[in-house]
């Protein structure tokens, strides 16, 4: 059984914003698979389908140790999951592997996220 721990939440929960657009690629994902909350679980060796649930509303992180039978049973490749994960997740971590031009992309991030 996989472990899940909550990420700490405050005032700037950035961590929140990058686990919820996660979650929505999470839950497409499911969809796209034909998948129930409940039947998806059993499928990726989660106990209950809330916890499917929580990983879709952003509540936990995706365990990292999961992300290879995730990618199988929403049959999408694991590299590219993994891709996923990373970009909407780190996005500066993204940046720094696959920008023509790391720092550029990391100053636009930067700026970005001081508007918000």
């Amino acid at each position: 059984m996989a472990s899940y721990t909550k990420a700490p939440r405050g005032p700037n929960d950035m961590g929140g914003d990058f686990r919820r657009e996660l979650g929505r690629y999470m839950k497409a994902l499911r969809e796209k698979a034909g998948l129930t909350q409940n039947g998806a679980a059993k499928l990726v060796g989660v106990e209950y389908g809330s916890g499917i649930s929580a990983i879709e509303l952003g509540r936990i992180s995706l365990p990292p140790e999961r992300y290879a039978v995730f990618a199988r049973v929403y049959g999408v490749p694991p590299k590219e999951l993994f891709n996923t994960v990373l970009k909407l997740t780190n996005p500066w971590g993204w940046a720094m592997l696959y920008e023509p031009d790391p720092e550029a992309a990391i100053a636009k991030l930067n700026a970005d996220f001081r508007r918000e």
